[in-house]
Order: structure tokens, then C-alpha cells, then sequence
């Protein structure tokens, strides 16, 4: 596939959960494109529907929650009208994720041989001896020395970035348009997630795939991605290119996340750092969202009808999108 051309584009997808409190929409009206070639960053605080759009993206939401609505375009085919049975044969195969903990995510009672090899066998037909064989392979192009010794291991005989290696093993074992990461580094130590940063990077840059990279850290980011889509309790607040993004926040909400990050944080001439800023109060409950922008309880510049009118999201910029009434501002401080 042409690199460039749209691998994934999600369309006004909308997710609810019903409870017995009442129902709620953690996903509302949400679009963004990630093309072949390139990683999209998708970042917020815990709670604000990242996880939950990828799910849905998946096909891996479960009741009592339902995608409502909206489109999920794979090289053009809506995965959303595909049966259940037509859509395992795309997941694992053609779009795979990697999830947040590999402990949870692999399963204690079968090797990592097994595991792997199990995904080669269903979607791309091969024997089981071909199946381990090429488990083996993945093994080796992840970095995991011994590698087909490694086979025979379970996931409690491996540490945490060895196994978020097999992770990464699996999902692209069947060489997929689209990779959704969902905080891979997430309880790894810095040197250990930057090896993971790397091998992400390596891999794409071999095969093309596509990554939807979801975390809560800048830093991982501003390396990683090229275009930023930031989302607050379930809508997109702010979209731009990375570089745009970081250089001239246009959402109060990305500047108090640029501002909590020590990478992003502004530091004095003599080398010494102002302490780390933090984003007051706590992202809204879903079952009761505030009327008008969601941000607004929390924001120290909220006017009136921020509180009172919900924000379109406009593009400011080319290609820089919004949903503040005071971007304007935010806009013309930056030129």
C-alpha cells in the first residue's frame, strides 16, 4: 500500500455504557486518520476515553457497553459492518494492539511459543512446526536473545520489558496495516521503555505499519508521533502535528499536560527547573458531564459561556484543530 494513504480512519465513533446509574457516552463523536507509515499519538489523562476508543476500534467492546455509532474505516472497509466471525479474521492479522500489561494480557498456563504460534496458525494457515518456527523469527527481530529457547519460557520466567517484547511479537506477527499501542511502556524503567520507543520505531520503519500510539506522556510522544490528537473526558479537544502542537498549545487543557510533563516543563537560564505545574480537580464523571465545555470546572481562564455552550472543534490553523472558545487568544499570543 502506498505509504501516505490513509490505514485507518475513525469517523464520529460514538461509545456507550449503560449502567445502573445511568447511561454513559465515553466515547463521543470521535474522529481522527492515521496513514500507512505513520504513528499517531492519542493522549489525556486516565479517564478520558483513550483505551476505550481503541477497544472500540477493535471490536473488543463488550456489554453493557455498545459503539452507537460512527464509522471505522481499515483501507476503506467499515469494520463496523462486518459480522463477528468476519471481523476475527481481521483482528490479529490485518489491525493488531498491544495492551497496556503484558502479565495480564498473556496467558500463564501456555509457553510463548504457544502463544505466538497460535496466531500464525489461524490467520496465515501455516503448521504448527512452520507456526513455532516463525515465532521464533519474531522472537529474534524483537531483540530477545535465545530466542527460540525463549519459546519454551512462560510469561513469569521473563521480565517486564521481555515480555512487553513478546507483546509487540505477537501484534505484528502477521505483519498488520495497523498497530494500536495502548501505553506500551507503562511500568517499564526509562532505559527499558526507551528500547521499546526504538524497536517500535525500527519495526515500523521495515514494514509500514501504521501505530496509533496511546499513552498519557509527552515525552513518548513528542519521539514518536507525528500528528497528536488530545482527548478529554471522551471528546478530541485539540488535534495538530506534533512539532505545532508542542511549539503552540491552543487548549488550556494540552498546556496544563505540557506543563505537569518534566520534558515540556520551562526551566531558567541557571539550568534550575520551576516545580511541575498540576491540572486541578479531576476528570468529570461521564454520568453527568458539565453543559458546556467539559474542561471548563477545571480551567483557569473559563469565561461564562464556557460553562454554559458546548465548543466546535475548529481548525485554527491549518490542519490545527480545537475546541476552546478562547483559542482565538491562544492563537494570536503565538502569531
Amino acid at each position: 500500500m502506498q505509504s501516505g494513504w490513509p490505514a485507518l480512519e475513525v469517523d464520529a465513533l460514538t461509545t456507550r455504557f449503560e449502567a445502573r446509574e445511568g447511561s454513559t457516552v465515553a466515547v463521543d463523536a470521535m474522529s481522527y486518520t492515521v496513514r500507512h507509515g505513520e504513528t499517531l499519538g492519542v493522549v489525556g489523562e486516565s479517564g478520558c476515553g483513550k483505551s476505550v476508543t481503541a477497544l472500540s476500534v477493535m471490536r473488543l467492546i463488550q456489554p453493557p457497553g455498545k459503539i452507537e455509532s460512527g464509522r471505522i474505516l481499515l483501507d476503506g472497509l467499515d469494520l463496523l459492518t462486518l459480522s463477528e466471525t468476519e471481523m476475527r479474521r481481521v483482528r490479529g492479522n490485518a489491525i493488531s494492539m498491544i495492551f497496556q500489561d503484558p502479565m495480564t494480557s498473556l496467558n500463564p498456563v501456555l509457553t510463548i511459543g504457544q502463544q505466538i504460534a497460535e496466531i500464525a496458525e489461524l490467520h496465515q494457515r501455516l503448521t504448527r512446526r512452520d507456526a513455532l518456527d516463525r515465532a521464533a523469527e519474531m522472537l529474534r527481530i524483537v531483540h530477545i536473545p535465545d530466542h527460540r529457547r525463549k519459546l519454551d519460557d512462560y510469561p513469569h520466567q521473563l521480565s517486564g520489558g521481555m515480555r512487553q517484547r513478546v507483546m509487540i511479537a505477537m501484534a505484528l506477527i502477521c505483519a498488520p496495516k495497523v498497530l494500536i499501542a495502548d501505553e506500551p511502556t507503562t511500568a517499564l524503567d526509562v532505559t527499558i521503555q526507551a528500547q521499546i520507543l526504538d524497536l517500535l520505531s525500527e519495526l515500523q520503519e521495515t514494514t509500514g505499519t501504521a501505530i496509533v500510539l496511546i499513552t498519557h506522556d509527552l515525552g513518548v510522544v513528542s519521539q514518536m508521533a507525528r500528528r497528536v490528537v488530545v482527548m478529554y473526558a471522551g471528546q478530541k479537544v485539540e488535534e495538530a502535528a506534533a512539532d505545532e502542537l508542542f511549539a503552540a498549545p491552543l487548549h488550556p487543557y494540552t498546556c496544563g499536560l505540557m506543563a505537569a510533563t518534566p520534558h515540556f516543563a520551562a526551566g531558567k537560564s541557571d539550568g534550575h527547573r520551576e516545580p511541575l505545574a498540576e491540572i486541578p480537580g479531576t476528570v468529570p464523571s461521564l454520568l453527568a458531564p458539565p453543559p458546556g465545555c467539559r474542561f471548563a470546572p477545571r480551567c483557569a481562564i473559563a469565561i461564562e459561556r464556557c460553562r454554559a455552550e458546548r465548543p466546535s472543534l475548529i481548525e485554527h490553523r491549518p490542519s490545527h484543530w480545537a475546541a476552546c472558545w478562547r483559542a482565538g487568544e491562544f492563537l494570536a499570543r503565538h502569531g
